[in-house]
């Protein structure tokens, strides 16, 4: 039994874009240069789990 499957890889895939996407639209609006080091991880996070094999 695989615990990551395709379905929840790509709600996965999904949330890490959605929060970065909002980490950088507060970092932006807060000036916060800090806050985009979670937007990076989810970014990579996300291109990490929607590379093709």
């Amino acid at each position: 039994m695989k615990i990551l499957t395709d379905k929840r890889k790509d709600k996965l895939a999904d949330y890490a874009l959605n929060v970065s996407v909002a980490s950088f639209a507060v970092a932006a609006f807060d000036n916060n240069w800090w806050g985009v080091l979670p937007a990076l991880v989810g970014l990579a996070l996300f291109f990490f789990l929607t590379q093709e094999n």
